[in-house]
């Protein structure tokens, strides 16, 4: 035998040895554990941003935009609320806070009533006068939310659909006891838990 001659391994000869494909299933493994969750996220952002692409935007409260001059729309004060809801079987609530936009006969949202306290609308502006006709009122207003979020189950309002039928039910409910023409209800906050 030669001296340059080596005696070799058959193993080391053949490709892929041993080694080779110890090296070639840890790639793959690692790869595949890298691209799932890249993967994963990627789907989760897509559907949260196509959920949040179908919702109504809401008008700002207070904002002077032209629906609500158009409509004779004023927005009365926020109301805060926390109310437990109807689930037997566990404790839930609901912390929200609501505007109404109030849409009077013409007349009566264009009138202003001088009262110096402001009703919280400025301290010292003059106030709508169907604000001032409706802020008597706000005991039945408060009692009327209180009772018809407190009939619902965390599981109802936890969807969009329960949200809107709430907010449908509380706009259908306020203007029928009110005597307006209209009422539209908006949350500026809601948290369930």
């Amino acid at each position: 035998m030669d001296k340059n001659e080596k005696k070799t391994n058959p193993s080391e000869t053949l490709p892929g040895n041993g080694d080779q494909q110890l090296k070639l299933l840890l790639f793959i493994v690692l790869g595949i554990s890298l691209v799932v969750p890249v993967a994963t996220s990627v789907f989760t952002i897509k559907s949260i941003n196509q959920n949040v692409n179908t919702l109504k935007p809401t008008p700002t409260p207070g904002a002077e935009n032209k629906e609500a001059k158009a409509s004779g729309m004023v927005f009365y004060d926020p109301m805060e609320f926390l109310v437990n809801l109807a689930d037997a079987e566990e404790t839930h609530y609901l912390r929200t806070t609501i505007n109404l936009g109030l849409v009077g006969s013409g007349e009566e949202a264009e009138k202003t009533s001088g009262g110096g306290h402001g009703g919280g609308h400025g301290g010292g502006k003059a106030e709508p006068a169907l604000v001032g006709r409706i802020k008597p009122q706000e005991p039945v207003i408060r009692d009327t939310i209180i009772s018809i979020i407190s009939s619902r189950k965390f599981h109802d309002l936890s969807t969009l659909n329960g949200k809107n039928e709430l907010k449908e039910t509380l706009r259908t409910r306020l203007k029928e006891q009110l005597g307006l023409d209209d009422v539209a209800v908006y949350f500026t906050s809601f948290t369930l838990q």
